[in-house]
């Protein structure tokens, strides 16, 4: 479809739907109503006429009017009618029935058939291509029926016996619910066929090409008779000739053989009696071979007089007409092949022509491979294969982005033509992702002027993913101006695999594909100076299978080989990116684990995380063909910290702790060194503990009082106490951190907080405790939960406490990983109507910025400053400074940790009138804490 049809296209859609609107909506309906109002005029008149002569005069004035807007709308649609008849397309209207009641005037100028032909009942049916008719008004028919709009090509018959294609445009037209008709347009779309048509051509004959030059490159040298074979009865089939030749020059270029032919069927083979020709008794034809062109005889007996002897040959054969292709050995002709027309003339086109020298140059260079010493054949497959087998994806654009062409391995890789490429931008053709990265790339070649080279992984529309090798460079006008920027991307995937199979093959096991135990021990190598550099921990994990040997000596090698490779594939799935598995050799495999805690019992920890999981993987059965089979490992553990000790220390130590693993029974884990396994089982146990007391209600709340300057209690915070059986009031500096990193903190917090407002609850009953205020510390895990808003809401509604006296306190530093999130948080739990404060406040990197924008209402000096701001200036004055930061900011301050009347006096000086500490009370059980408030109630 030209440029021009698309907006006429457009246009003439517009004027029909204002048509149809104008006839259905409005002046149907006003035809109707100036006819009844007419009939009422004429019935009822002499009714009126004895009446007032002033009411006759209103209705002679409304259908006066009716009339003349009537006439308005008719001359309105006589209007757009006329320039629909004016676009170059067919606008039309039908009944259900598929008759047409209304076409435009290019109805005629297209198809040639009078206007008044077109409304004849069938009429559409009767000239759409017999074998198109059944498709189409079946499917115009189906889709009517469904209540559907809808599209479709078909061809059509012209008046004087043509054949075009159209495209038709169908839209329902419904009045009240109802179907009255249909509309559409019909749009001359056989230029655009006939353009898909020339370029299939174009592209089967590239593809037969592209097979041809692929056969010649892969043939054997004993194969290449066969393959010209191929080659010519493949061209001829498909160029329609009905015989096709190769001749070559032999006896130093002084005779010429038809060495290979193909014919069609029932055409006679003429190779047989052209064989050893002398060049010299065809001195025309020998001239034309000089000139190294083509040559083109449309009419054998139009030769001219000079070549006699040649329309002689030619006319004994039968040939009528023929075109005939050089082969060239560099400048040098070393022969021919042409194609003849027996049946009738054939006329060639230039672009056949031209296409006939690739084909050409394609059937030299096979000959000419085949002729030169081995090393020349070598390069010249070498040099074939990298010119058709991988083909290079070209295509440039306009500075502002829109695509001006394009190879065919781009439009297939786009997954359309070379013409639909034109014009587009690269959002058009490509995902988001795509489109943003080939966006990137381009906007740094217009920032530097200079060419860009990158590598990137791409999916073809088929779904092969490729990696590409792509340069960017810019294009310059002639005046050196910059005007537009070529792609070139060559696919390194092949590559880029070998080079992982070097890799692989020096690397990694060749049974598992782990890393071996080179790559092992540079990494472990590198992963000893990072420890070092971030100061952190790594850990190495000493994987031996348990009577492996039985296994190898009962079944064979090939299940143990099965029994190690699914091993592998487990001990991958245990394990972060940052982490390495490798296989040492045997049934021996190691885990390199980077970047623990710098805390050696946290690091631990996290060690023994991950071997409790190896443990359990590789307990589960393999399924080993057609039995199940059960196997064991025995695990050694070591940490390292730094580059204190080699590799092979490290390995030594490791390769010490299984062993022991082995000797304590196997199916076991053991650390290297003997207190760290002893803290391994010690936390272990005070997880299990930690599990029952929350199962079992061991745990209890304590209430330490906040005081005011005056000394009145104003409020307390809820500290977590567990007595245990066995060992006695356990710290929360040992169970709170275990709690956070087995995620047990979660329950015990909903503990903690369902628990603290149902005391404070239950206090609203005594007046020496219903105004009291109750601070819950918050844990940084239960902070970051996503459903932690919800629960303390949950909380509020399920005790109905009074929100204003619960104070959530949370830490400073959890607050800096993710500030905007913190807000949000923050916000939301302030609209519950509690408050919120900052505990151990100046421990982190406290920061105005964003201290002001959290909603808080109270900041707590923590107690490691409160404790020596008598003796230590820095104290003092980081402490003056916190209170002036909260008075500045509209905060409540309190000070944690006073232990002393002086500590006390300082910071009732210096502007902080609320404190918490063993100057006042120390944590007390909620009894005793409510007969403290009494006692205090008394005496302020």
């Amino acid at each position: 479809m030209s440029s021009l049809a698309i907006p006429l296209l457009a246009v003439a859609m517009m004027l029909l739907a204002i048509l149809i609107l104008l006839r259905v909506r409005v002046t149907r309906p006003l035809r109707q109503l100036a006819s009844e109002a007419q009939d009422m005029l004429s019935t009822e008149v002499r009714e009126l006429s004895v009446g007032s002569s002033h009411g006759s005069n209103e209705i002679g004035s409304l259908v006066h009017s009716f009339n003349a807007l009537v006439d308005r709308l008719a001359s309105n649609e006589a209007r757009y009618r006329e320039i629909l008849d004016n676009v170059s397309v067919i606008a039309w209207e039908a009944d259900p029935e598929l008759n047409f009641t209304y076409v435009s005037t290019y109805a005629e100028r297209l198809l040639g058939y009078p206007i008044e032909d077109w409304y004849r009942q069938g009429f559409w049916e009767k000239h759409v291509h017999p074998e198109d008719r059944q498709k189409a008004v079946g499917y115009c028919l189906a889709s009517t029926q469904q209540g559907l709009d809808h599209e479709f090509e078909y061809r059509m018959r012209t008046a004087d016996g043509r054949i075009i294609w159209v495209r038709d445009i169908v839209s329902l037209v419904y009045h009240e619910s109802e179907l009255v008709g249909l509309r559409g347009i019909l749009v001359d779309i056989s230029e655009r066929k006939q353009a898909e048509l020339q370029l299939q051509n174009q592209l089967n004959f590239e593809e037969m090409l592209a097979n041809i030059s692929r056969d010649f490159v892969i043939s054997a040298p004993g194969e290449l008779d066969k393959t010209i074979d191929s080659m010519l009865r493949r061209a001829g089939e498909f160029f329609d000739v009905e015989r096709a030749y190769l001749f070559q020059l032999c006896n130093g270029n002084t005779q010429v053989s038809n060495t290979h032919e193909w014919c069609a069927a029932g055409v006679r083979p003429e190779m047989d009696q052209l064989q050893n020709l002398p060049v010299e008794v065809m001195p025309w034809w020998s001239n034309w071979m000089k000139t190294g062109k083509c040559l083109f005889i449309p009419d054998v007996d139009l030769m001219p007089p000079e070549a006699e002897v040649e329309q002689a040959l030619l006319r004994s054969q039968g040939v009528k007409s023929l075109l005939a292709i050089p082969v060239l050995s560099g400048d040098r002709v070393i022969g021919f092949f042409g194609f003849d027309s027996v049946s009738d003339y054939r006329c060639w086109t230039d672009k056949e022509i031209s296409l006939m020298y690739v084909m050409g140059s394609t059937l030299s260079a096979a000959l000419v491979q085949h002729q030169v010493q081995a090393s020349l054949r070598h390069e010249a497959a070498i040099l074939n294969s990298l010119l058709n087998s991988i083909p290079d994806i070209v295509s440039f654009k306009s500075v502002d982005g829109e695509y001006l062409g394009c190879n065919s391995e781009f439009a297939r890789f786009v997954g359309c033509s070379k013409e639909e490429v034109i014009g587009k931008r690269v959002d058009a053709l490509f995902d988001p992702d795509t489109a943003d990265l080939f966006n990137s790339h381009d906007r740094l070649v217009l920032e530097h002027l200079e060419p860009q080279r990158n590598e990137h992984w791409m999916t073809y529309p088929s779904g092969e993913r490729v990696l590409f090798d792509t340069l960017k460079a810019p294009m310059r006008g002639s005046d050196g101006e910059v005007i537009g920027l070529l792609g070139v991307s060559r696919n390194i995937t092949e590559r880029r695999e070998s080079e992982e199979q070097i890799r692989n093959l020096a690397f990694f096991d060749t049974l598992t594909h782990l890393p071996n135990r080179r790559l092992l021990l540079d990494r472990l190598q590198h992963a000893m100076h990072n420890s070092a550099r971030h100061r952190n921990h790594g850990c190495l994990l000493f994987i031996d299978l348990d009577n492996f040997k039985n296994l190898n000596d009962t079944l064979g090698h090939d299940v143990g080989d099965r029994l190690l490779v699914s091993v592998a594939q487990r001990l991958n799935l245990t394990i972060r990116d940052i982490d390495t598995v490798a296989r040492l050799g045997g049934d021996e495999f190691i885990i390199l684990l980077e970047g623990l805690s710098s805390d050696e019992s946290r690091a631990v920890t996290e060690s023994e995380h991950v071997a409790e999981k190896v443990l359990s993987v590789l307990n589960e059965p393999y399924l080993l063909g057609q039995n199940l089979y059960h196997s064991t490992p025995s695990l050694g553990v070591t940490l390292f910290s730094g580059t204190s000790l080699s590799v092979d220390e490290l390995l030594k130590r490791a390769d010490m702790a299984m062993y022991r693993a082995k000797a304590s029974g196997r199916n076991m884990i053991r650390f290297f060194d003997p207190s760290m396994q002893a803290a391994v089982e010690e936390r272990a146990a005070l997880e299990s503990d930690l599990r029952y007391a929350l199962e079992h209600e061991q745990f209890e709340l304590y209430f330490q009082p906040q005081v005011d300057e005056c000394g009145q209690v104003i409020g307390a915070e809820a500290l977590l106490r567990w007595l245990h059986h066995a060992r006695g009031m356990v710290s929360p500096a040992q169970f709170i951190p275990l709690a956070e990193d087995t995620g047990l903190i979660l329950p015990i917090g909903h503990w903690v907080l369902k628990t603290a407002c149902e005391r404070l609850r239950a206090w609203e009953v005594g007046p020496a405790l219903e105004q009291i205020t109750l601070a819950v510390n918050i844990s940084a895990r239960q902070f970051r939960h996503a459903g932690f808003v919800d629960d303390i809401a949950g909380v509020l509604a399920s005790t109905g406490v009074n929100p204003a006296r619960l104070k959530l306190e949370i830490t400073e530093s959890m607050m800096l990983d993710d500030i905007e999130g913190t807000i949000e948080r923050l916000s939301r739990l302030k609209a519950l109507g509690v408050s919120l404060s900052i505990d151990d406040f100046g421990t982190g990197y406290s920061s105005l910025s964003y201290l002001k924008r959290l909603p808080l209402d109270q900041l707590k000096i923590d107690q490691s400053f409160v404790r020596d701001l008598t003796d230590d200036p820095n104290d003092a004055v980081i402490v003056q400074a916190i209170i002036a930061m909260a008075q500045r900011l509209g905060l409540d301050i309190i000070a944690e940790g006073v232990e002393t009347e002086a500590q006390r006096q300082f910071l009732l000086e210096h502007g902080c009138s609320h404190f918490q500490g063993y100057l006042f009370s120390r944590p007390l059980p909620s009894a005793d804490f409510e007969h403290f408030l009494n006692i205090n109630q008394k005496l302020v």
